[in-house]
């Protein structure tokens, strides 16, 4: 977020057992919406982020949720991060720093995984 403030998105949950060994385990999944201008330039979908204003509505199971659109990109800012996002288990707080600056046509610099 241009803000730089925390922000959710939209998912569910379920508790399913495991049809082989009956054990319970958690499934979760981050729903997608076509993107923003923003997001277009990045992927042909974007996960559902849900505005501040409308996080008890789509925590109640009282009201519907809210419509599954595009955040809008005015709000939000986009910037490459480094490579450690890819590493199982790699959990700083540097991980949503910007990447280092390269030259044109240099290769970003690998990362064990």
């Amino acid at each position: 977020m241009k803000d730089k403030a925390p922000f959710a998105l939209a998912g569910l949950w379920k508790e399913l057992a495991d049809p082989n060994t009956g054990e319970l385990q958690d499934r979760y999944l981050v729903l997608t919406c076509p993107p923003n201008e923003l997001a277009a330039e990045l992927h042909n979908r974007m996960p559902v982020i849900i505005d501040v204003a409308d996080y008890d509505r789509w925590l109640s199971a009282e009201v519907p949720p809210i419509d599954l659109r595009p955040y809008p990109a005015e709000k939000m800012t986009a910037y490459e991060i480094g490579r450690q996002i890819n590493r199982r288990g790699y959990d700083a707080p540097d991980i949503v720093d910007p990447a280092p600056r390269r030259d044109e046509g240099s290769a970003a610099p690998e990362l064990p995984l």
